[in-house]
Formats: structure tokens, sequence, C-alpha cells
């Protein structure tokens, strides 16, 4: 299971566990975030005490590609319903 997709299963996880299914505030975000790359990375270097900062940085670009590619989608998809409306 590559990087980003461990971390998306552990987020999700913890997102679902929530009764409202959101974080409240940027810092619960921030906090669930965290938790998430975490465990995704204590399961891909087997609970080892060190992470390279390289693959934190990377896990991070990983994660911002994932956003903009959301986006991207959500903008076409009120785009096409705009010019549906027309």
């Amino acid at each position: 299971m590559r990087l980003i997709d461990r971390y998306n299963e552990f987020y999700n996880l913890e997102m679902m566990s929530l009764p409202h299914g959101m974080a409240l505030s940027m810092e619960h975000l921030q906090g669930i975030t965290l938790e998430c790359m975490v465990k995704a990375f204590a399961r891909k270097y087997n609970y080892k005490e060190n992470i390279p900062v390289e693959d934190i940085l990377y896990l991070a670009k990983k994660i911002q590609e994932q956003g903009d590619v959301t986006v991207k989608k959500v903008s076409a998809e009120h785009r096409k319903v705009g010019e549906d409306a027309l």
C-alpha cells in the first residue's frame, strides 16, 4: 500500500468516527492530520522511532496534490452546473 493510501485510510477512519463527520476547527483538523501522518509512517517503518524528514515532506506534497485534484474536480462540477442553468 502506498504511503498516501495509508494516510487516507487512517484519515477517513478518524473522520468517520467523529459524530458530525468533520473537524470542528482548524486545530482539530491539524491534530487529526498529524496523527494520521504518524500512523501511516509507523506502519511503513514498522513502528521505528525515526522518520526521515524527506518522507514527511513527500507526504505533505502528496496531500497537497490530492487537495489540488479535489479543488479542480469541484470547480469543474460547479462550472458545469452553472452552464446547465443557462
